[in-house]
């Protein structure tokens, strides 16, 4: 069900993705981040107990209906309530959440870590909205170009104005994008970090400090101007004085002169609302008052016209009517005696206060009364209503103040209770840290006590073990000392008889050179070397010498009498040869006149000097074209093209490689045994040569032991060395048995050797003693045991002197290399320069080695005597010693490269080919003695690496006028060259392409492809490039399209006459205000002071200006420039935005990586911590 369930999963989804733009969409609304929050939060509480696409299909797909169990239990409904609200959202809203959804999950590990700095930053030591933050991290860092703001307003009015705000300001500030990096580089791989993370997120800058701009406008909008603060007062009801009510006596009257524990707040409200209230009475009662004089000038109009007249007379002399309260009678508790007197005095009272509102109707009646008196008396009860009022406030007001005494009081009694009770708890935290120490010091005293043991074990376990070790050294050393005594003896014995055996043979040999005879038995012992003599007894060679002497002796009578035979039939021929010449000299005497010849005289004018000059001067250009057309691939002047131009790609010439091996063991191995006495190479410091019969012998040796050691087809074998002799052994050895040849650098440090060891995991390390021990440090802690052997005696491993002893020569001559049916197998894996990050490893595959190889155009090394100093880690050196070997060319071994070692090599031993990375070029160019040696045997300099500029070839062109400067372009990922410059090619450039590859130059942003002089990403095919990376597809995926093509990263253009010229690295180009820097442009600019050695520009971050780019610069010896020279160069050579706004720094060497490339990763380093500081 759950395979049905994902099924009609991916079919919606498919659906649905295809009919919606997901990157366009607005996620900004209250429909997407509000679900997707809930989502989130439910999914990372439930402890992630499903993957992210079953978390999806249970929310969002619709389940057929079936019966379920009453006790089903689902972790995930009983955290989600509105579960079914979200199978009701639309399916556009569905699509983005599930979108958002994945991603989040996808980088959780990334942004929640940055969200829990964000909250730290705030002083929020509540988690509880971190996973709204994670959600608000990601898509104001990835989403945000998708932002409408006026659609998404209610979206940030719900989730505070005010946080987002905040969110955005962190995000901007430029501590957030190092702190992204450095999580980044944690969780993924720098590459990944920089390309799909880093670089969005710098993209999304610009819209972030947009959205801030829009948000600070939509607070000031909102925002309620402040009113002028007042402080509390007392009100005065009815704009009249009135007695204040005492309050007790721990109260005071007046609020302001209360001392509170905090100051009161002021208040901004303009009247209290008791007093409103009251305002709101007052005019209803205005209201009363009107309508009762209405009706009484209604009911008694005389009343009411004699009421206006007294008005009117009035009025001028009293505008207001002051209304005095009347005092209220105070009675006296008197004892009343009831008795007839005081009864009937009462009722007289009574009678006349009845009679008197008797009277006072009558005359209301007849209209007689004031009509003032009405008012009055309306007045008087609304004036006790009123005071009623105000009384029951006063109430309030008292009874509010004894609540906040007794608030004061309690207060004081918790805060007595909170100072006991934490001076119980300081006591008990006082006891209990010195129960702590007291623990802590025996501890400590314990675990001395330990550890003194331990040590007293460890010593003595030490001193047995060095005892054994002595011991062992001893017993080994005798029997050392046995066994090479009996060698010795056993030696002394086989050379005495070797030495009696071939002197039988010699004469054997020399009476089988003299013999003549047109016509010979076969003779299975005859050979071109010893053959099987050497198997047979001296008494087998005695009967032979003395067979072939008594038959030598027949041979020689025989012989004699031909000669003398042969002489005669000579000699009579020259007799008469004598006789016609001296016949044919009479002849021609009397024939010719006989007159003395006159001998010519040289005829010379200077327009004949002229012509000879210029004769002259085309003979050396003719001899110096048969130089440089010795090299296949440089032939600019055959017949045939050697490329050609079709829709926009660079087509090299095809040529064939038809061979009849499978593997370049096979064929390498073939070409040694064919030529024995070839010098292979010669060691410039101890002056042994090597042959190619040597080099066989100790390889097949080598492989011999290997096979030994279960090395087989797809084992890997590292080699890990400088330049020596016997580096070549294992590198043919591997070769041989159809294994894969892996080296390392000789000089990693352990944390690339780590990086090594855990993806290629090599069977058997050769390494020189310089590597050795980090090779074996990183193997111990990555728990891998790789078989160790090391050129020379290094303590823990097996010499390479050892392993090729003990074999049989038999074994040696009738060994046959392992058979490789699939030419597309892995021979080599080169790792790449590094240059960005870890170096990924390049898998070339044997056809890729045999189409170098025996391609028509390749390096053709068999007339020079080459010179290269890069170790086997190099593609150039793994490639040049196979081509030297199967060329059957010398080859010159140095040590690491120097100006002035380099030119004592190339004089002492006559170097005629030499290949120099682009930063030793532009050291020998600029090497001061160089015209102090005599370099003249060098024919051709190869140099390549990284791009030479024009000014640096120029200047090596000059200092060697006898030399032909030439660059090429390659990678190891493309299995070497593919293009290189012709004799007349323009300097600076790459040249054109070689035979069996392709070039092509595209938009890196569009992939469209461009014609000639475009500037854009440089693409290659070729016949020998990689298969791909080794355990990394996703890498292999990003630098090949599905097309074959190799995506370089190098920008670069073409010529209208096919030259290649590469401008810059892609992933180095700065930005300056949305400006495109080219640090190339600003390098060659540098590069062509006579003081500056090396250059490198890269780019320092900036916070308003993106980048600024900075020069890191490397001085000539005993040459000079200031930082504000450099400056001021580029600032007047260049447009405005090249100016070295980021300043010049000075090393006295620049970093260079394994490969010999100057590492930019590691300048860009220094560059941020410069702008740190």
């Amino acid at each position: 069900m759950r395979r049905k369930f994902v099924d009609l999963f991916v079919k919606k989804m498919f659906t649905l993705f295809k009919r919606h733009a997901l990157s366009k969409t607005n996620v900004f609304q209250l429909n997407i981040l509000i679900p997707l929050i809930e989502i989130l939060d439910v999914y990372l509480t439930c402890g992630q107990e499903f993957s992210p696409d079953e978390f999806c299909i249970f929310l969002f797909v619709k389940e057929e209906s079936k019966e379920r169990c009453k006790f089903d239990f689902n972790p995930i409904r009983e955290h989600l309530d509105n579960l079914k609200d979200l199978k009701t959202l639309p399916s556009s809203v569905q699509n983005v959440i599930v979108d958002l959804f994945m991603n989040v999950v996808r980088y959780v590990a990334f942004l929640e870590p940055i969200s829990r700095d964000y909250l730290d930053k705030q002083n929020s030591r509540n988690y509880n909205d971190l996973h709204r933050v994670i959600v608000f991290v990601y898509i104001l860092s990835y989403r945000v170009f998708s932002l409408f703001f006026e659609e998404s307003i209610d979206c940030f009015v719900h989730f505070k104005v005010k946080k987002i705000l905040s969110l955005v300001g962190h995000l901007l500030n430029p501590t957030t994008a190092n702190f992204f990096h450095k999580m980044g580089c944690l969780i993924f791989e720098e590459d990944f970090v920089e390309q799909k993370l880093m670089l969005p997120f710098l993209e999304a800058t610009q819209y972030l400090e947009k959205l801030q701009e829009n948000l600070r406008e939509h607070m000031k909008k909102m925002k309620i101007p402040k009113k002028k603060l007042t402080t509390p007062m007392f009100m005065n009801v009815l704009n009249r004085t009135t007695a204040r009510l005492k309050v007790p006596p721990n109260t005071p009257e007046d609020l302001s002169a209360m001392k509170f524990f905090r100051e009161v707040p002021r208040t901004n409200y303009l009247k209290p609302l008791i007093e409103t209230k009251l305002d709101s009475i007052r005019v209803a009662n205005k209201l009363n008052a009107m309508n009762l004089l209405i009706d009484g000038d209604r009911k008694a109009p005389s009343c009411s016209q004699r009421r206006k007249d007294l008005r009117r007379s009035i009025e001028p002399e009293k505008s207001k009517p002051n209304f005095v309260r009347k005092s209220l009678p105070t009675f006296k508790p008197v004892v009343v005696k009831q008795t007839a007197a005081s009864t009937l005095r009462e009722c007289s009272r009574v009678i006349s206060n009845e009679e008197k509102e008797i009277k006072k109707l009558k005359a209301l009646t007849e209209g007689g009364l004031d009509p003032f008196s009405i008012e009055k008396l309306e007045e008087e009860k609304r004036q006790r209503q009123k005071e009623e009022e105000l009384l029951k406030i006063q109430e309030r007001h008292l009874l509010a103040l004894l609540t906040r005494e007794g608030a004061f009081i309690a207060k004081q009694s918790l805060l007595n209770d909170v100072k006991v009770h934490g001076e119980n708890v300081r006591k008990e935290k006082q006891d209990l840290y010195e129960k702590l120490e007291k623990w802590r010091q025996s501890h400590n005293k314990e675990m001395t006590e330990i550890v003194e043991k331990c040590r007293e074990i460890e010593q003595s376990s030490r001193e047995a073990f060095n005892a054994m070790l002595d011991e062992k050294k001893q017993k080994a050393a005798e029997v050392t000392e046995e066994s090479r005594q009996l060698k010795a003896l056993l030696v002394k014995q086989r050379e005495d008889e070797t030495q009696r055996k071939i002197q039988m043979i010699q004469g054997i040999k020399m009476i089988q050179s003299l013999r003549a005879l047109p016509f010979k038995d076969f003779d299975p012992t005859e050979s071109s070397g010893l053959g099987l003599l050497c198997e047979m007894s001296l008494a087998e060679l005695k009967e032979r010498s003395f067979w072939m002497k008594m038959k030598l002796d027949e041979e020689t009578k025989s012989r004699k009498f031909l000669i003398h035979r042969e002489r005669e039939r000579q000699k009579n021929l020259m007799k008469e040869t004598r006789r016609a010449l001296e016949e044919y000299k009479a002849n021609k005497r009397a024939t010719l006149p006989s007159k003395s010849r006159q001998q010519p005289q040289p005829v010379t004018s200077p327009e004949i000097d002229a012509l000879r000059k210029k004769l002259e001067e085309r003979r050396a250009l003719r001899a110096q074209r048969e130089v440089v057309s010795k090299l296949d691939c440089f032939d600019s002047y055959r017949v045939e093209p050697l490329f050609k131009i079709e829709n926009n790609v660079l087509k090299g010439k095809l040529s064939s490689c038809d061979t009849q091996f499978s593997s370049v063991g096979k064929l390498l191995l073939d070409t040694l045994r064919s030529n024995p006495d070839v010098i292979g190479q010669v060691d410039t410091i101890t002056g042994a040569k090597d042959s190619f019969a040597n080099i066989a012998d100790r390889a097949v040796r080598c492989a011999l032991w290997m096979q030994k050691q279960g090395v087989g087809k797809g084992d890997i074998v590292t080699i890990s060395s400088h330049n020596h002799l016997d580096a070549i052994v294992p590198f043919l050895a591997a070769l041989f048995l159809g294994a894969i040849v892996n080296p390392w650098d000789y000089e990693m440090n352990i944390q690339l050797a780590r990086h090594f060891m855990t993806l290629v995991q090599p069977k058997v390390i050769f390494a020189n003693e310089k590597s050795a021990g980090v090779a074996m440090e990183a193997a111990k802690i990555e728990f891998f045991h790789p078989i160790m052997v090391s050129f020379g005696d290094y303590l823990g491993t097996t010499s390479i002197s050892e392993i090729l002893k003990g074999h049989d020569k038999s074994a040696v001559d009738q060994f046959s290399c392992n058979e490789v049916e699939d030419s597309s197998k892995t021979a080599l894996i080169l790792f790449s320069s590094g240059t960005t990050g870890l170096p990924k490893g390049v898998q070339l595959p044997q056809r890729a080695l045999l189409n170098m190889l025996q391609r028509r155009d390749s390096v053709n090394l068999s007339a020079h005597l080459p010179l290269w100093f890069s170790s086997l880690y190099w593609v150039s050196a793994s490639l040049l010693i196979l081509t030297s070997l199967y060329s059957r060319s010398t080859r010159i071994l140095a040590p690491e490269f120097d100006e002035k070692t380099t030119c004592e090599i190339v004089e002492k031993f006559q170097v005629t080919w030499m290949l120099l990375s682009t930063s030793m070029s532009n050291r020998f160019a600029r090497f001061n003695r160089l015209h102090d040696y005599n370099l003249s045997s060098l024919k051709i300099l190869f140099t390549g690496g990284a791009s030479l500029n024009k000014e640096s070839q120029d200047l090596l062109r000059k200092q060697l006028p006898h030399t032909t400067i030439l660059q090429a372009y390659g990678m190891t990922e493309l299995g070497g060259l593919v293009s290189s410059q012709l004799a007349n090619s323009s300097s600076g450039s790459c040249g054109v392409v070689n035979a069996n590859c392709e070039i092509k130059i595209v938009d890196p942003e569009t992939g469209k492809m461009l014609g000639a002089n475009q500037n854009g990403e440089l693409c290659a095919k070729s016949a020998t490039m990689m298969t791909g990376y080794y355990k990394n597809p996703e890498a292999t995926k990003n630098i090949m399209d599905k097309d074959g093509w190799l995506h370089s990263g190098d920008l670069g253009y073409y010529t209208d006459n096919g030259e290649i010229f590469i401008v810059d690295r892609l992933k180095e180009i700065i930005k300056y205000r949305g400006q495109q820097i080219t640090p190339n442009v600003i390098e060659n600019l540098l590069q062509s002071h006579p003081a500056v050695l090396e250059v490198a520009v890269v780019s320092i971050p900036h916070p308003t200006d993106d980048e600024h780019p900075i020069a890191f610069v490397s001085k000539v010896n005993d040459k000079d420039v200031t930082a504000e020279e450099l400056m001021q160069m580029v600032a007047s050579n260049l447009m405005d935005h090249y100016k070295l706004r980021g300043g010049v720094k000075f090393l006295p060497k620049l970093p260079h990586t394994h490969s010999g490339k100057i590492s930019r990763k590691e300048l860009k380093a220094i560059a941020k911590s410069l702008a740190v500081h």
